[in-house]
């Protein structure tokens, strides 16, 4: 019997049914304002396509780096 890793993998990179993983993505922005709801929109679209490889949560960090517009209120 294989040994089960931390993220519910066994040494051989193969996954337990059910193990859910989480996948995060970070999107940096900086004067994003025109552009950030639809590029957070694609990202987010994707998550059928995600479950059904295994991946049971996605999580969008938006990092604002000093914008000058209203990027971090589009969020």
């Amino acid at each position: 019997m294989e040994q089960q890793l931390k993220d519910g993998a066994d040494r051989n990179g193969t996954r337990e049914e059910g193990a859910g993983l989480t996948l995060s993505v970070v999107i940096p922005a900086l004067n994003e304002e025109a552009g950030i709801t639809g590029i957070v929109e694609q990202v987010q679209a994707v998550k059928g396509a995600l479950k059904r490889i295994g991946v049971a949560a996605l999580e969008v960090i938006v990092v604002d780096d000093g914008s000058n517009d209203a990027t971090a209120e589009k969020v």
